[in-house]
């Protein structure tokens, strides 16, 4: 199913979401998590907990690096934490945010926010490789995303997902040095293309109707 961007009203939103947010790098996952978060708390919500692959990735001082023999250990350790979140029960709203190629690598947040008593959306955010190598901030290569591209599965049509379409568009794009932002995110994306959070979510504090 696919949830539409339109919204109908506070009282019928879920009690517990999770979003599952998954794009190649550099497709601006990082950005949309923190939109979230930020129009969320600007609309009188609580902070969500947002757990993100490339934090596991910072080194002492507070810097990126990849090590791709690390990353499966990070998942696990990441997924831990996720679980962790849920039994606490401090969060009614928590964010994913990592690449999530490949099915198996988010289904078990699904299974695990379901059996939870939440209610689980994907964000697939579609981008071309190109584009996202040249808007990483984390400076991974062409060669590496297009490793990543090729091995990209479809959102399961049991995953309930959020429909992007025609909101964060190339015309958005803020095309500015990298040197420029002073966000943690992978994409440089101005008030236009994160403008649809207000309208497409509703600062996913409205209904997410059903398409």
């Amino acid at each position: 199913a696919v949830v539409s961007t339109q919204s109908t009203g506070r009282t019928k939103r879920p009690d517990k979401i999770v979003v599952i947010i998954r794009g190649l790098p550099g497709s601006g996952k990082s950005l949309l998590a923190k939109k979230m978060k930020d129009l969320e708390t600007e609309n009188g919500g609580s902070a969500p907990r947002i757990l993100s692959l490339d934090d596991y990735f910072l080194n002492d001082n507070n810097e990126y690096e990849y090590e791709a023999e690390l990353e499966e250990s990070y998942r696990a350790s990441m997924f831990k934490a996720f679980q962790r979140t849920l039994s606490d029960g401090w969060f009614k709203f928590i964010i994913i945010d990592a690449v999530n190629a490949i099915a198996l690598q988010f289904s078990k947040y699904w299974s695990a926010a379901k059996m939870a008593g939440f209610q689980v959306y994907v964000a697939e955010i579609k981008s071309f490789p190109e584009h996202c190598a040249q808007n990483s901030l984390h400076k991974r290569t062409l060669d590496e995303i297009m490793r990543i591209h090729k091995i990209w599965e479809a959102t399961p049509p049991n995953h309930i997902s959020l429909d992007l379409r025609g909101i964060m568009q190339d015309s958005a794009i803020d095309e500015v040095e990298m040197g420029d932002s002073d966000l943690d995110g992978e994409d440089l994306v101005d008030d236009q293309a994160i403008g649809w959070m207000g309208s497409a979510l509703a600062s996913v504090r409205e209904v997410l109707v059903l398409t």
